[in-house]
């Protein structure tokens, strides 16, 4: 394949390292996995077509992403996945996870998640947006965590834990956890320390995904709604709220990078009104919390690639590596916003419109 794309930057293809692609605005449909694999071949292919070539799916129902990822090749992301997330009786995401209570009942799941052939273990540590849920709340102790981490470690397997508060993260690091998801260790109406837990994710070579955009997208939404109706008060309080939580997720992502914890970008997209499309803005919010423009680039391709144990295949241009390639209108590590003018997007060794004349022709 000869193509002439003059002023384009060649680069990896971007990886989102959390994504819920079986969801349509934090709600899951129900009427059984072929619906929820169509869902999500739906939303991946919306990722596509913004460059992003592979995703970890952090928790979707049953084995629908399991399905997807061994049969679709044709036009799709790469997914690696977690299956349903483990969560307590009522806990966050319980509607796309598997409640689990006790060391026991931990160790069963994951066991049954390493049959179902997994890539990795999503654990809510805490509360999250659920309604009935509390993000300062943990949900599970550290001997419970640390058998999960005992029981995955026994099948090859990483763990992931959702944590949106100090202690939650310091429960996670007792039990021998090395990837945290969001990784706040601020909120709003906190008092739990937080410099001491700051210290041993540095010096632990723990990963963070933590998906900024997640908590910043109401921003855009909340003052175009008051451009609309200027009088909403309820529109005001809500924006002024975003924003004390989008600053609260800065400032922690930032002390985390200045202390030398590896961040990779995700965006979380699924959940509520979060893109699959929007990895751009995640970076760009990395770019606010101290990266550079090169640094964030790599939270979405090398570094994310050897976090998620896929970088002997992926993250990088170099001979060996699968054919995941996008070409971009301009120089990204100039101008991160370039990485929209997205003009080739190539998923093993295919280009998008191949992919398509491809999968009209299987069917």
């Amino acid at each position: 394949m000869v193509m002439d794309l003059p002023g384009a930057t060649l680069l990896p293809g971007l990886i989102d390292s959390h994504v819920h692609a079986t969801l349509r605005g934090g709600t899951s449909l129900s009427n059984g996995p072929q619906e929820l694999s169509d869902v999500a071949a739906g939303n991946l292919r919306c990722a596509a077509q913004a460059g992003i070539t592979t995703v970890r799916d952090c928790g979707s129902p049953g084995d629908s992403m399991i399905r997807l990822r061994d049969t679709a090749t044709t036009g799709l992301p790469h997914c690696l996945v977690a299956g349903p997330s483990l969560t307590p009786p009522r806990g966050h995401a319980h509607s796309v996870g598997r409640e689990v209570v006790g060391v026991r009942g931990l160790r069963e799941a994951v066991h049954d998640l390493a049959k179902a052939n997994v890539d990795w273990i999503k654990v809510i540590g805490c509360g999250g947006g659920t309604p009935g849920t509390d993000p300062l709340v943990s949900t599970y102790t550290a001997d419970e965590l640390r058998a999960v981490v005992e029981t995955a470690r026994a099948h090859g397997l990483p763990v992931t834990v959702h944590a949106l508060n100090a202690d939650t993260i310091s429960l996670g690091l007792d039990a021998g956890v090395r990837h945290f998801e969001h990784g706040w260790l601020y909120q709003p109406g906190s008092t739990l320390a937080h410099g001491a837990t700051l210290e041993r994710l540095a010096a632990t070579g723990v990963v963070i995904c933590p998906t900024i955009w997640a908590t910043a997208h109401r921003v855009p939404l909340l003052r175009r709604r008051l451009r609309d109706s200027p009088s909403d008060s309820q529109a005001r309080a809500d924006l002024d709220d975003a924003l004390r939580r989008t600053d609260a997720v800065i400032r922690s992502v930032g002390d985390c990078y200045a202390a030398g914890v590896r961040l990779i970008a995700g965006t979380d997209a699924g959940w509520r009104d979060v893109g699959f499309g929007d990895l751009v803005d995640e970076l760009l919010l990395l770019q606010r919390c101290g990266l550079s423009a090169v640094d964030a680039l790599a939270s979405a391709t090398q570094v994310a690639a050897d976090a998620l144990g896929v970088g002997a295949r992926r993250g990088r241009i170099a001979p060996g590596y699968t054919a995941d390639l996008i070409a971009v209108a301009g120089d990204p590590t100039v101008d991160l916003e370039v990485l929209r003018r997205v003009q080739l997007t190539i998923i093993r060794g295919r280009s998008l419109d191949q992919s398509r004349q491809h999968h009209r022709q299987d069917t």
